[in-house]
């Protein structure tokens, strides 16, 4: 366990375009939206390929930070290979809507002029409303640098302390700023100590295991050594005090299997 490595972690979240009203902005969109409406069975289709990847996001996360889940740099690859498989069948799904939408373009387009009239949208934006292709929807999933979120969020509290130095209200949105990168630094210690927890838990069993000459003893060593790596994934965001302070607890973890191999011998 003393060989554990440091990965950079990740902030990954999918993104969707066109699924639903909900996710609508501008008028045109809405009136898309409105009448470009999928089938329950289309919308379940969908709903189970978005489910599918954040089933895999959450099997190599590290921890989730508020609802985010927060991935290893060494794990991404494994997404990024399954959300290619996801979607591909994304794109058979949205081809077939597409059909269907112009197959029904006609019937549609009166209800659409009918309905984007109402809420003063032109001639002229409304003629743009109709798909050229099937993009009209659309799934892509974003990664975001974890620590550099947090460095750039106390950056921006550093920048609006020096505008304070002016326009005096700038002090309250730095101080806004600021809590805001503390609460998630806070958040990322209360996983890390979940972590240590973790870890200590299942030493314990392995300890036990060994005494015993389990064969759980094999798999123990493999669940506290994915531990470990986790918890010095993490402890790289919380400085260096946390980073050697686990990097003594697994060295003397080393040390103590090393000495009860010894002894056994």
């Amino acid at each position: 366990m003393n060989d554990t490595q440091v990965s950079k972690l990740f902030i990954v979240e999918l993104h969707t375009k066109g699924w639903g009203a909900g996710f609508s902005h501008t008028p045109e969109e809405r009136v898309l939206t409105t009448f470009f409406r999928l089938s329950n069975k289309q919308k379940n289709a969908l709903h189970y390929l978005k489910v599918r990847f954040y089933r895999i996001v959450n099997k190599h996360s590290v921890f989730e930070l508020g609802d985010k889940y927060v991935v290893p740099q060494k794990k991404l690859i494994h997404i990024e290979k399954e959300f290619q498989e996801i979607y591909k069948e994304f794109k058979k799904l949205r081809e077939e809507f597409y059909d269907d939408i112009m197959k029904n373009w006609k019937t549609i387009e009166k209800r659409v002029r009918k309905f984007a009239k109402r809420i003063g949208i032109s001639e002229m934006r409304i003629e743009r409303l109709k798909p050229d292709n099937e993009n009209f929807l659309e799934m892509y999933y974003t990664i975001t640098p974890l620590s550099d979120l947090i460095n750039q969020i106390y950056k921006t509290s550093e920048d609006f302390d020096r505008l304070s130095q002016e326009v005096a209200e700038y002090k309250n949105l730095a101080n806004r700023i600021r809590e805001e990168a503390d609460r998630m630094i806070n958040e990322i210690r209360e996983k890390y100590n979940e972590k240590i927890k973790q870890l200590n838990d299942t030493i314990e069993k392995l300890k036990d295991a060994l005494k015993k000459k389990s064969k759980e003893a094999y798999v123990l060593r493999l669940k506290a050594k994915a531990i470990s790596e986790d918890a010095m994934d993490v402890a790289n965001l919380l400085g260096e005090e946390t980073i050697d302070d686990l990097k003594e607890k697994l060295q003397a973890l080393q040390e103590y299997f090393i000495d009860t191999q010894v002894s056994k011998k």
